[in-house]
């Protein structure tokens, strides 16, 4: 009789611990592979610049950002985080095909992040060139062409002396035909 007990006892344990086994197993199993986030972390902001430039200047502008990205949302408070902004932008507007919505959106938020950089011409030139890309025939929508015009006279009221200024002029006037 204490036999037939202690079998079911028995069978029942092995069943449980074999159970949690499996799920221990398979959780240390389903392990995350470290991502290339992860392997980021000790990197200082300054080797992450250098690093983005480096992909930057070879074509490689999907690691660029990436690089960029993380000192965007984890190092905001670096001192290289202004210029990680402004590559962002320039990572869309230099790109083999240019995407001049995005660039937009990328220097605008550094205009709205840093209002008194003293790279703030800068953003604010390539602001208008994106307008001024996207352009079309004086037959269409001249949108674009009013949105140009306004940020090229914005340029040259903020910043009469920039050296962006004498092409800011230019494009005044052929913003204007």
């Amino acid at each position: 009789c204490s036999m037939t007990l202690r079998a079911p006892s028995t069978l029942l344990f092995s069943r449980i611990s074999l159970a949690t086994l499996l799920v221990l197993g398979g959780a240390l199993g389903c392990r995350k592979p470290k991502t290339k986030v992860d392997k980021l972390k000790g990197i200082s902001a300054t080797e992450l610049l250098l690093e983005s430039e480096i992909a930057l200047k070879q074509g490689k502008y999907d690691e660029g950002r990436k690089l960029l990205r993380y000192i965007e949302e984890n190092l905001p408070s670096s001192v290289e985080f202004p210029k990680a902004k402004l590559m962002l932008g320039d990572s869309y507007f230099f790109a083999t095909g240019a995407s001049y919505p995005e660039a937009l959106v990328e220097y605008t938020s550094f205009i709205n992040f840093f209002p008194r950089h003293e790279q703030r011409d800068y953003a604010l030139y390539h602001v208008a060139l994106c307008h001024y890309a996207t352009i079309e025939t004086a037959e269409r929508d001249q949108t674009e062409t009013r949105k140009a015009l306004d940020t090229f006279k914005q340029l040259l009221q903020e910043a009469p002396g920039s050296p962006y200024a004498p092409d800011a002029t230019a494009k005044v006037t052929q913003c204007w035909r």
